[in-house]
């Protein structure tokens, strides 16, 4: 039992060294785009995908994003990152670099810098939402299928950060000895 305890303090203590505080870092988000994600959802036949970086300090970052797109039901007319929480809407918080407007498909890659923040706006704050998933991406299309507003969100994703390896390896390696040690355990048991 004691080895036990030891094995799941060991992935614990893996598990909480994973970067996720005030030292440079990197982090990794990736996620589907569709229109099941808009505010209200929407039946749209476009699909998407996002991979991104978060990259660092919260006061110094840079948000590195490749944004793939297809089947748009009129041609994509803006393309932003927005603030706001899954499930809700928010004000667009930085235009996409280079999309490609007039288009049913594509895709955007770009960078955002904290340098680019506007007065006021602490880097720090917009680097800790993107770690609490406080972003989407949202590609707007000119199309009468979505008449709320013209240009109107078709597709949207929510900024969501993928587990660092190392954290999974941790959780997987603590797991696999906790049960290998229940496992030897019971075969000590005397039958009776």
């Amino acid at each position: 039992m004691k080895y036990l305890w030891t094995v799941t303090s060991l992935g614990a203590a893996l598990t909480l060294a994973s970067p996720t505080s005030a030292n440079a870092a990197t982090f990794l988000f990736s996620g589907g785009i569709d229109g099941t994600q808009e505010v209200p959802a929407n039946n749209s036949p476009a699909t998407g995908f996002f991979n991104g970086t978060l990259e660092g300090t919260p006061d110094n970052w840079q948000f590195l994003y490749d944004v793939t797109f297809s089947g748009l039901s009129g041609p994509l007319a803006l393309a932003h990152i927005h603030l706001g929480d899954r499930g809700t809407t928010g004000p667009v918080v930085h235009d996409l670099d280079n999309p490609p407007l007039g288009s049913t498909s594509g895709r955007i890659t770009g960078n955002w810098l904290s340098s680019e923040l506007p007065s006021g706006v602490a880097a720090s704050t917009v680097f800790n939402r993107f770690l609490a998933e406080g972003y989407y991406f949202n590609l707007h299309s000119n199309t009468p299928d979505f008449p709320t507003y013209l240009p109107q969100g078709e597709i949207r994703g929510q900024v969501a950060a993928v587990p660092e390896p190392m954290t999974i390896t941790g959780v997987l390696v603590a797991g696999a000895l906790g049960a290998a040690s229940r496992l030897k355990n019971k075969k000590r048991k005397p039958v009776s």
